[in-house]
């Protein structure tokens, strides 16, 4: 398999249940990043011949991006809807097609921790977003 572009990648909005998902994709969502951040704790022991090392402990997750504003898009306004009530979204972070064996991603039960709208001047209005794993039953899973 040859290099993934960004262009193939894909976000996934879950509307039905999570047993049972019904996927729509966020098909104005730009520049998405999915970062993975380990919490570290010193494991330094007296074998470790006089280095320091290190263990990792929390997982820290957090799905970033932007999208541009399209209230004709029913999953930005459930996106939008989301972030303004602060609810719980189950999404999918794709880095390609959804059923293709070729691809992999995360899939979290998330919420919005920034909603921030720019309206420059002489460019289209978009959304820069920040989502992170939140307090729920399914815990996410690559």
């Amino acid at each position: 398999m040859g290099s993934i572009r960004g262009v193939e990648c894909k976000v996934f909005l879950n509307t039905g249940v999570f047993a049972t998902p019904t996927w729509f994709e966020w098909l104005c969502a730009k520049d998405v990043t999915l970062s993975l951040d380990f919490g570290e704790v010193d494991a330094s022991c007296r074998g470790g011949g006089s280095f320091k090392q290190s263990a990792p402990t929390l997982t820290a997750m957090e799905v970033t991006g932007n999208a541009i504003m399209e209230k004709a898009d029913p999953t930005f306004l459930a996106m939008e809807l989301a972030a303004k009530n602060g609810t719980i979204v189950d999404v999918l972070v794709m880095d390609g097609e959804r059923t293709s064996a070729d691809s992999d991603g995360w899939r979290l039960d998330a919420q919005f921790f920034n909603w921030s709208e720019s309206q420059p001047l002489e460019d289209i209005v978009t959304v820069d977003w920040t989502l992170k794993p939140a307090r729920s039953a399914n815990k996410p899973t690559a």
